[in-house]
């Protein structure tokens, strides 16, 4: 029942697509026009419609690029590594992971964006059967926690990993 209606939700917020688009474009400031497709892009993907989504992201990337640095340009990279991963193109998931994933570094720790993206790649490696480079990169992911496996990713960690070994 829960699904159902996060399919309702997501349905009634793409209804106010057009007019958030004319709002945002009213405004004259393109990163809003980006925040629109951003967030019309994460529906898509959610709701399983990967080849919009890449669409949306790859629109909305291309406004965020001006600034390489910001959490938003970093998500689009991740978003389209998920929705690549998703439709099972490994060397499109591969090659956006790896781009959210150097650009989420930084001296203080790894970013959300960085173990999003070595986490996505892999489940990704695990699906389609390269059991060692999947270990590898729960590896690198666990030595990034600190090795706290009961923290978000830490689980999230250890599921994939659950999953690996059945594989």
């Amino acid at each position: 029942l829960g699904e159902i209606s996060d399919i309702i939700a997501y349905d009634e917020a793409l209804t106010l697509r057009p007019k958030l688009e004319s709002l945002a474009a009213a405004t004259g400031n393109p990163l809003h026009t980006a925040w629109v497709q951003h967030l019309t892009g994460n529906i898509c993907r959610k709701q399983g419609r990967y080849s919009e989504a890449i669409k949306l992201f790859n629109q909305a990337l291309e406004i965020f690029k001006s600034n390489r640095n910001s959490y938003e340009y970093q998500y689009c990279l991740w978003a389209l590594g998920t929705c690549y991963a998703a439709i099972e193109d490994e060397q499109k998931a591969k090659i956006f992971l790896g781009l959210a994933s150097d650009a989420g570094s930084s001296t203080t720790g790894p970013s959300r964006i960085t173990l999003l993206s070595k986490m996505t790649l892999a489940e990704l490696k695990t699906l389609v059967g390269k059991y060692e480079r999947a270990s590898e990169l729960y590896n690198e992911i666990h030595e990034l926690i600190g090795g706290q496996e009961n923290s978000y990713f830490g689980r999230r960690m250890l599921r994939g990993k659950a999953l690996l070994f059945i594989k």
